[in-house]
């Protein structure tokens, strides 16, 4: 018995000591240790690199949909909703970059890099194969309906191999980290028990 409670006072010494050093230290000027690592500053880039680009291809459908004209052949039911189609997985593509929803954190689907990069490239050959479906007059939003769509496929690709290479549990690690620098008592009292 008298062991354990060695072992208890010895834990809060522990505990107090490191409590002291951690409000003696301040890397910031409001205070905060909590800093984020190279790598999970870059894929937080990336995430937003993709979310303006998701923003472009959306409004590149939109462009689509009313500069260009389409052969009398062609049905132009399927081609409006195709583009409507991309443009509102370009909003799901937005909520899922920024993790907004419980349903979009919690589906295996949506948080594997493998699929997402799988499915942004489908978007972006969906997307490109629209544009190239009619004519149009103005070359220069046709070009960029393309170059937004090419740079979204290029992301995608760079989802598939990053998820290929488990660089997404790397990500993980990062983030509990941070979390861990950023609230230390929480991780504590999660210890405790």
């Amino acid at each position: 018995m008298s062991n354990a409670l060695e072992q208890w006072k010895q834990f809060e010494t522990d505990q107090e000591e490191f409590r002291s050093e951690r409000s003696n230290v301040s890397d910031g000027d409001d205070g905060s240790i909590a800093k984020r690592k190279f790598f999970h500053k870059f894929f937080i880039l990336y995430s937003a690199i993709t979310v303006i680009n998701a923003i472009l291809l959306a409004i590149g459908q939109i462009l689509g949909m009313t500069i260009e004209e389409l052969p009398k052949e062609m049905n132009e039911g399927i081609r409006y909703g195709i583009s409507i189609y991309l443009i509102f997985f370009c909003i799901l593509a937005i909520a899922i970059e920024v993790e907004c929803f419980q349903f979009i954190r919690q589906s295996k689907v949506l948080m594997n890099w493998i699929s997402r990069g799988l499915a942004y490239i489908f978007m972006a050959l969906l997307s490109i194969d629209q544009a190239s479906l009619g004519e149009t007059t103005s070359e220069t939003e046709l070009a960029f309906i393309k170059h937004v769509s090419y740079s979204f496929g290029v992301i995608g690709a760079g989802y598939f191999s990053m998820g290929c290479l488990c660089l997404q549990i790397w990500l993980g690690k990062l983030r509990e980290g941070y979390d861990r620098r950023k609230n230390p008592e929480d991780f504590e009292t999660m210890n405790m028990i």
